[in-house]
């Protein structure tokens, strides 16, 4: 049975993917006069994004649904941000600004403090430093999915394309429809697929804290010897 998270997800077809053109006016209208319309087709139409991270970073339907939320407000902040003078889609920069809102749900969420609620625009500031860590996560996600796709069957591989790599990904049912394949196929693969991610992330998460540590080491050492 389809959860709260897949039946939102498929009410998304119905908005257009925006080319490059209609997203430069729509972004230019917003700007110059903090058009609602244009900024609601903005949001609209990149909302596949913002599910896009809340799948791959949650993982029930109940936390999808509130990492949608979470990932919608860093979507509305990326917006405020953007400058289209620097020549970059709208969707570079809103992915790490859904990816940081929704990891700090995420996190608040974890640690029992407020909900969504409380995620103020102002408490999702970027420094350049954070940014430049976002970045380089999100890098290493893609580098890892590079490196694990070969190792996948074909199926896999469609999926991992079509619903996880991509900034408009469509509905389970459009995969399932387009691979030939049943709709709980697509989700009982995305799951084995974020699964065998999550693994590859750990061990290469490991190995940088290694290489951390003995930078670090000789140091350390140092100083515990000075402390006693």
């Amino acid at each position: 049975m389809n959860g709260a998270f897949d039946a939102f997800c498929k009410t998304l077809d119905r908005f257009p993917v925006l080319s490059a053109e209609k997203e430069a006016s729509l972004v230019a209208q917003y700007k110059a006069n903090k058009c609602t319309k244009a900024r609601e087709q903005i949001i609209s139409a990149h909302m596949r994004l913002v599910a896009s991270f809340a799948r791959a970073m949650s993982r029930t339907d109940a936390d999808r649904m509130d990492s949608l939320q979470d990932g919608a407000i860093g979507l509305l902040k990326a917006l405020d941000e953007f400058d289209a003078q620097r020549g970059f889609r709208f969707s570079a920069l809103a992915s790490e600004w859904i990816r940081r809102s929704i990891l700090k749900g995420n996190n608040q969420r974890n640690r029992g403090m407020a909900r969504r609620d409380d995620l103020d625009l102002n408490d999702l500031q970027i420094s350049a430093g954070e940014e430049h860590e976002c970045a380089r996560d999100l890098q290493l996600v893609l580098k890892t999915c590079a490196e694990l796709s070969p190792k996948l069957t074909q199926v896999k591989r469609s999926v991992l394309a079509l619903r996880m790599l991509s900034t408009n990904p469509p509905c389970q049912r459009v995969v399932a429809r387009r691979l030939r394949i049943t709709q709980p196929d697509v989700s009982k693969t995305e799951r084995s697929i974020l699964s065998e991610l999550r693994y590859q992330l750990r061990i290469k998460e490991n190995h940088r804290r290694r290489m951390r540590s003995r930078k670090r080491g000789p140091h350390a050492v140092q100083w515990s010897c000075k402390t006693q």
